[in-house]
């Protein structure tokens, strides 16, 4: 199938890649998340929170290093490492992106080795045009991406020749990274169990890498937990996720989280007009108020009985709950829910901030037309799937899409809801790979 295609072909994407890379690297604005930040950095570099920090370079605390509690955490530290071993007494988010692009140009490069498929190797060709802003950051989704050669590679290492070791590290720092991808654990499972039985692998292997699986979705889980940000998740699942749905958050005039935000704060009085009847925390007026402001400066305003009485209502169980006694409610989180996951504009505007220059204005604009319409990514997935893949393996990856949108909203409520999308929208396209085709007649 490879040898349809010429190597000068391979050369030109390549090169493409390599430029479009520098270009990156040259004209892209570094950005930096609050939340990212502070579970990467773990203070080894201290950084302002939402600054835009090109050009700028920061002293490293070297007896800040630290355990690693996520492979995040351990990227960035070898980062510092050797940034300090080249006798730089300060780190620049430009060392990060350099090691981070140099990761999936070789990731990308043994999968040109091996002879993967060509529309496998055009999917990593063209994926850093639609997110390389991400590589220019601390957003966890930067080594989502990083990883996704190396995943790809497992996959075929494991279909093709029963190779367990690879991918079972692959997959396994692919959750580690990011939480939201255990929603890919079953595809993985189910990848194991049908290509470890065509390959013939012994039934103790097959049940170590499922275990093993199972562990770092334990591991990634317990990474999540020792962040400290529960309250807040909490907060927003179901004071800004079930508020907003409540207050018809689908008929504003707004596609993006900032624009949402801001049109609440514009109508607060008016939209909690409607749904005043059914305040869990009666007189505080919290439905579709977020964790920031409002939960931090009621957790930290010294008013523990308050307090106390708005944690009783943050677990699970009262989301569920409040949906099972109020019907009407369940109805409108679903159809918001739904709703805004399709007409949301996924180009959100901290990937918008690259310079003035022509150059620059160019991988904006590529970035935030194929963002915007990152839905469509979704909808050709799905199509894709149904039509080319065959049974359970079909419905599980079907399930799995359809309960994407969902995952994210009941983790984090409408907050960022565009952000937390990001890594679905990355490895969501692993499906094809995880599911077997339908035989060729």
């Amino acid at each position: 199938m490879l040898k349809k295609v010429r190597p000068q072909t391979y050369i030109f994407l390549g090169t493409a890649l390599l430029l479009y890379f520098l270009l990156a690297y040259l004209f892209q604005a570094p950005l930096l998340n609050n939340g990212d930040y502070h579970r990467i950095t773990k203070q080894l570099v201290q950084i302002p929170a939402y600054l835009s920090i090109d050009q700028v370079c920061f002293p490293i605390h070297s007896d800040a290093f630290f355990i690693p509690s996520s492979l995040a955490n351990l990227v960035f530290e070898i980062n510092v490492a050797l940034v300090a071993i080249v006798s730089q007494t300060c780190w620049s988010l430009q060392s990060y992106f350099l090691m981070l692009a140099a990761m999936y140009c070789f990731g990308l490069y043994r999968c040109f080795l091996c002879k993967l498929s060509p529309s496998t190797l055009l999917g990593l060709f063209l994926a850093p045009l639609f997110f390389s802003p991400f590589l220019n950051s601390l957003y966890e989704e930067g080594l989502v991406l990083t990883l996704l050669p190396w995943v790809v590679l497992s996959i075929d290492r494991l279909r093709n020749k029963g190779k367990v070791l690879g991918f079972t590290i692959a997959s396994s720092f692919l959750i580690l990274t990011k939480t939201q991808v255990v929603l890919l654990v079953p595809a993985m499972l189910y990848a194991i169990l049908v290509y470890g039985r065509a390959t013939k692998l012994s039934t103790l292997k097959i049940i170590t890498v499922c275990a093993i699986l199972v562990l770092a979705v334990t591991g990634s889980f317990y990474q999540k937990q020792n962040q400290k940000d529960g309250q807040a998740n909490a907060y927003n699942r179901l004071f800004n996720g079930l508020g907003w749905s409540m207050q018809a958050v689908h008929t504003w005039p707004a596609n993006q989280f900032s624009e949402r935000l801001k049109y609440f704060s514009s109508y607060q009085t008016k939209l909690q007009e409607i749904t005043k009847h059914d305040e869990l925390v009666p007189n505080l007026n919290l439905w579709g108020t977020s964790f920031w402001p409002n939960g931090l400066e009621l957790l930290t305003s010294k008013n523990d009985t308050r307090w106390q009485n708005i944690e009783e209502q943050l677990q699970l169980k009262s989301l569920v709950k409040f949906l099972y006694q109020h019907p009407h409610a369940l109805t409108q989180y679903l159809q918001n829910g739904v709703l805004v996951f399709i007409s949301s504009n996924y180009a959100f505007g901290v990937l918008q901030k690259a310079g003035p220059s022509k150059i620059s204005a160019v991988l904006e604009a590529i970035n935030y037309y194929s963002l915007q319409g990152a839905i469509w990514i979704y909808v050709l997935l799905l199509l894709y799937l149904c039509i080319m893949r065959k049974g359970f393996g079909r419905i599980l990856g079907v399930i799995i899409l359809m309960v994407t949108p969902f995952a994210v909203l009941i983790g984090d409520g409408f907050f960022e809801f565009e952000k937390h999308l990001m890594p679905y929208f990355l490895t969501l396209p692993l499906l094809l790979l995880f599911i077997p085709p339908k035989r060729r007649l």
